[in-house]
């Protein structure tokens, strides 16, 4: 499954959208490999752009905490974009906020 991305400031960004299934759902170690696959230009980050994406539920959580740390390992970080605010509370409640790199708009990486 490839999802639309670019690439912006050494930063590769990829759109996840409402439709797309949840990341509980997607995440295996070939949509891992798939992200590794894209940073062909040498990004020093990776970013989600949850501009379409309004709800995560807690398995969801536990993919991005997944995918942040597996980044960590290859030397990138993850940065997610436009969270909801519906998001953005629940990362509050599970005392998640801090642990992610969180931006506003696509222009701020």
């Amino acid at each position: 499954m490839v999802f639309p991305h670019e690439y912006k400031n050494k930063t590769l960004v990829v759109k996840i959208e409402e439709r797309d299934d949840p990341l509980s759902e997607i995440f295996s170690d070939e949509f891992f490999g798939e992200l590794i696959r894209l940073n062909v230009h040498g990004a020093r980050a990776v970013a989600f752009d949850l501009t379409g994406k309004q709800y995560f539920n807690s398995a969801d959580l536990g993919v991005l905490i997944k995918i942040k740390d597996m980044l960590m390992d290859e030397g990138l970080e993850l940065i997610l974009i436009n969270t909801s605010d519906k998001t953005r509370e629940l990362l509050q409640m599970v005392g998640l906020i801090d642990f992610f790199h969180l931006v506003e708009r696509e222009q701020d990486i």
